[in-house]
Order: C-alpha cells, then sequence, then structure tokens
C-alpha cells in the first residue's frame, strides 16, 4: 500500500553556509534484518492472494497442512523494521496477505522490504501473486494464476491451470502449465516450455528473445511478429520455416494458437529434442 512519505529537514554545513533540505531519512551502515513465521489454517479456503510492494514472493504448494508463511524484513535501521508489517484477511474463502513497509525513503540506504516465502497444499489456488520490485517463483499450484511484477523476473512451474505473467522489468519463464499461457514483459526475455495439453499461448515483449519448447507433435496455428530479430520454427513433423521477419503457420491440424510477438528480439519455437 502506498502512504504519503515522511519528511524530516536536515541542515547540512558548508562553506558558503547554505541550508539544504533533504525529504527522506539518512541511514549508513549494515541494514537490520528479522524473520517473521506466521500459519493459517486452510479449512474453508479455496484460493491465496499475495501483495507486497519491495520485496520478493516465493510459493510451494505441496500435500500437507497448514499454510506456512515466513516473512524476511530488511531495513536500514531497527525503528524501520518494526514499520514493515504483514496483515491477514479472510473474504469469501480466500486468504489476503499483505506486506507494507512504511512509504519513507532513506539516503544511502535501501528501502525497507519484505519478502514473503510460502508453503501451502497444493489444492488450495494461488489467485494472484503481485509486487512492484522483486521476483515472482510460483511452483506446484492449482488453478489459474496471475503473477505480475514492475522490476523482477517471473518463474511459473508445475501449474495446473491458466496462467497469466507480466513483467515490465524482468524475463519470464513458464514450464509444465497444463492450461492457456499469457506473458508480457516490456524488457526481458520470454521462455516457455509446453506441454501435451490443449492450452493456447500468448507472448509479448517489447525488448526481449522469445523461446518456446513444445511436444514435435504440437498441433497449433502458429504466428510470430518481430520487427528486429529472425524466426526460426524447427523440429515439429517436417514442418519448419526460419526468416527474418513475421511468419505464420499451421502445424499439424492447428487446434491450439501460439501468438507470439516482440520488437527487437529473436524468436524460436523447436520440438522437443532438436539441436
Amino acid at each position: 500500500m502506498q502512504g504519503t512519505p515522511s519528511r524530516r529537514r536536515v541542515l547540512a554545513a558548508g562553506t558558503l553556509g547554505v541550508l539544504t533540505t533533504l525529504s527522506g531519512c539518512i541511514a549508513i551502515g549494515s541494514d537490520a534484518t528479522t524473520t517473521v513465521t506466521e500459519t493459517y489454517d486452510p479449512d474453508g479456503l479455496d484460493s491465496i492472494s499475495l501483495t507486497t510492494t519491495n520485496g520478493a514472493l516465493s510459493v510451494e504448494g505441496h500435500r500437507d497442512e497448514p499454510i506456512d508463511v515466513r516473512g524476511h524484513k530488511t531495513a536500514p535501521t531497527e525503528g524501520a523494521l518494526e514499520s514493515v508489517t504483514l496483515t491477514a484477511s479472510r473474504d469469501d474463502g480466500r486468504l489476503e496477505l499483505e506486506a507494507d513497509p512504511e512509504n519513507t525513503p532513506f539516503l544511502f540506504s535501501s528501502d525497507p522490504k519484505l519478502d514473503l516465502e510460502v508453503t501451502a497444499p497444493s489444492t488450495t489456488r494461488i489467485a494472484r501473486a503481485e509486487t512492484v520490485s522483486g521476483p515472482i517463483t510460483v511452483r506446484n499450484a492449482t488453478g489459474t494464476l496471475h503473477a505480475e511484477t514492475t522490476n523482477g523476473r517471473i518463474d511459473l512451474t508445475n501449474i495446473e491451470g491458466a496462467v497469466v505473467a507480466d513483467s515490465t522489468n524482468g524475463t519470464v519463464h513458464i514450464t509444465e502449465v497444463d492450461g492457456t499461457i499469457t506473458a508480457e514483459t516490456t524488457n526481458g526475455d520470454v521462455a516457455v516450455t509446453l506441454g501435451d495439453g490443449d492450452g493456447d499461448l500468448h507472448v509479448e515483449t517489447t525488448n526481449g528473445a522469445v523461446d518456446v519448447r513444445a511436444p514435435p507433435s504440437l498441433d497449433a496455428t502458429v504466428s510470430v511478429t518481430t520487427t528486429n530479430g529472425d524466426v526460426s520454427i524447427e523440429g515439429f513433423d517436417d514442418s519448419g520455416v526460419t526468416t527474418d521477419g513475421s511468419t505464420d503457420l499451421t502445424l499439424g491440424e492447428g487446434t491450439r494458437r501460439v501468438r507470439i510477438s516482440t520488437t527487437n528480439g529473436d524468436v524460436e519455437v523447436r520440438g522437443d529434442g532438436s539441436p
């Protein structure tokens, strides 16, 4: 959550006696750190939502109960460390976890952050994982997932459902997803491994390469658009194309849709086992 930054005036002495006003706090030295743990009963819950402003999000599905949360706090001062909070609420079958660092800029040091590590029953859907600055990792989850970060990498593995991965500055890596995949980033590469399911693939990046691996028997209509880059589609039952521009190709019966778009970057779509 965004708050109003506190402001303090600092008097800087100089040879000309100039008064300089600085916004924020000055912190010099080692950061303060601590770890908090919380446990939540999954009874009555069908989904979890995770939100933080500054910090990494990591979620691991497992077969056991309950929901375990570890929060790793980091701040320039002990006082700032106390201001980093983790709040939890239940609403209509959803557990919402929100990390809220005090929005105070620090000079000569990093801002407070809270990295979250969550383990939850694999049957409990991770509905949303969102941060502004930090990577997102989700493994072994069920149901539709939306992962979003402004500055950070997104890694999604073994998701039984559709996924949406959205980053502005960071790479996106997705594998073992049996639903439709939507992956978008402005500055970063995208790597996707498709399975034998029937989900579609939509990839869009402005500055970055796209690498897609799929079964050689893939049935899909493939449409690739790139402005500055090469396109290679190979390893699919005697069908393939290599070009320095955009292309469209039907693989097999064309039952799935694969749509890839990048402005500056190469695109490779390859069948598993091809060099």
